[in-house]
């Protein structure tokens, strides 16, 4: 039959009209690539007699023959809807009729997928990245306004300049979420992955994924795969023991990896959680201690999970003997340092025993991000208030000093305090002064109170890159322009607290 992929076309729009299409064999790339024989079968749903749609097929020129049989005798999972199972249960019937088209009179979804796949374009990334561009200009423009708007007091201009901040608020969503990739263009290949590290180690494992349509910025989504990667190799290999010793502590012989995304506020969460033997918490400490990582009296006062969070120290490995997975001291310093750079971080939660729980904080979006400007001398300093507990207002009486650290006592806590001039070699804070400005910021569960001179608000603002010439600068992240057109650097609170 001459052109063999436009007759199977016309066979498929006249399916899709009449029901939904759950599967075909071979694949529908094969059959547009006329990478088949003389036959080819389609699992279909519909509503539509049997006769009724054998003579639509048979319109087509050059089809020899429909064969139509109903899927029939499959028993469907709890909680699963007939048109999930026919994915599968089609599929091993095929092979049986000897792959003869074949249809489904099952109650099910119309076709919709026809429908939807008209209404998508496709966009070359960089010129989303020029919206952007754009739209982070239009943000400092609009910072201006507003700051001109309440300096003039006029009614009709402050009506405008609130109208275009909505406006342009709702705009920036789309933009945002147009840059919006789901997790599981990254998770996809972690099952492949896993089962070939399972034969490697002589292991018997199940990956379950949860949430892999949650969505991340394309540049975040860049950065993630590889932490992930390391994240799940040492799962596999220090945390699922083999079958034998699982059977011999009363577990199932599989061991689980759960990989799970969620959303939570303005932030992504991934979270990988294992069903192994845990973190040997004595081990990591002796080997902490060994290496000088930390002193025989830091080791006294650590929590559990300051502990556990000590395999995320440089060159840090508890494997017995180097293989190509692990003991090379590679690894989780550099997922680490890659969710950081993002402005994220990781938490380790673990049961000796039970199972380690790693959980990655991920900002939304890195471009535009809402800060809380401060005051040091004439500068403007800002700070994410994704990092930020709250403001405080205290008496210069109430601080502290342990171990040559200024500290207070917030909440119950202890906190150290950073005063931010002399981080950046300011002149010095008026110690006669009785009341300090103090915001409270934290990094996983460790806590820091920063010392300005005055708060000024909350505002939305562009990240921009310090560029190439100021990459080691300690402890500031980037810098914007605010609405006067003066420049702010970002305060790295990651930076301080470490």
């Amino acid at each position: 039959c001459l052109l063999k992929a436009a007759r199977v076309f016309m066979v498929f729009e006249i399916l899709e009209k009449s029901g939904e299409i759950v599967k075909s064999k071979p694949s529908v790339e094969q059959l547009e690539n006329e990478d088949f024989d003389e036959v080819f079968t389609v699992v279909l749903i519909t509503k539509e007699e049997a006769s009724s749609l054998e003579a639509k097929v048979m319109k087509v020129s050059e089809v020899d023959r429909v064969d139509i049989h109903p899927v029939t005798g499959v028993s469907l999972p709890k909680g699963q809807s007939p048109s999930e199972s026919m994915d599968d249960s089609a599929v091993s019937a095929a092979p049986k009729e000897n792959r003869k088209a074949e249809a489904a009179p099952q109650k099910g979804r119309r076709a919709v997928n026809a429908h939807n796949a008209n209404k998508t374009i496709r966009v070359n990334i960089d010129r989303l990245d020029i919206l952007m561009n754009l739209f982070e200009e239009l943000v400092i423009d609009r910072g201006r306004l507003q700051s001109i708007a309440s300096e003039l007091h006029n009614p009709d201009l402050n009506e405008t300049v609130e109208r275009m901040t909505r406006v342009s608020g709702d705009l920036q969503n789309i933009i945002l979420n147009m840059r919006m990739i789901p997790v599981e263009t990254v998770f996809n290949r972690f099952p492949k992955m896993v089962r070939q590290l399972a034969r490697d180690l002589d292991k018997k494992i199940n990956l379950e994924i949860i949430g892999a349509e949650t969505e991340l910025d394309r540049t975040v989504i860049d950065e993630i795969g590889d932490p992930l990667v390391h994240l799940i190799r040492n799962a596999l290999d220090h945390g699922i023991e083999s079958p034998a010793e699982r059977l011999a502590k009363g577990k199932p012989e599989e061991g689980t990896v759960t990989l799970r995304a969620y959303h939570s506020g303005n932030h992504v969460f991934i979270e990988l959680e294992d069903d192994g033997a845990g973190i040997d918490k004595d081990r990591v400490l002796q080997k902490a201690l060994e290496r000088g990582v930390v002193t025989e009296e830091m080791a006294a006062t650590l929590t559990d999970r300051q502990i556990a969070e000590l395999i995320l120290s440089s060159g840090f490995s508890t494997a017995e003997k180097i293989t190509d997975v692990s003991g090379r001291g590679v690894g989780l310093d550099v997922v680490k340092s890659t969710i950081e750079s993002l402005g994220g971080y990781i938490t380790i939660d673990s049961k000796e025993g039970q199972g380690s729980l790693f959980q990655v904080q991920l900002p939304l979006t890195l471009s535009i991000i809402s800060v809380m400007l401060v005051n040091l001398d004439k500068d403007i300093y800002a700070i994410p208030l994704s990092s930020i507990i709250e403001t405080a207002i205290i008496q210069t009486s109430d601080i502290l000093n342990a171990h040559n650290q200024k500290v207070i006592d917030f909440r119950g806590s202890i906190v150290p305090l950073v005063n931010l001039k002399d981080i950046f070699e300011m002149e010095g804070a008026k110690e006669e002064e009785e009341l300090q400005s103090v915001v409270i910021v934290r990094k996983g569960d460790r806590m820091a109170g920063l010392i300005v001179d005055s708060f000024i608000g909350q505002q939305e603002i562009v990240l921009k890159s310090l560029g190439n010439y100021l990459q080691s600068v300690f402890a500031i992240s980037g810098a914007t322009i605010l609405g006067n057109g003066q420049v702010a650097l970002i305060v790295d609170c990651n930076a301080l607290i470490k």
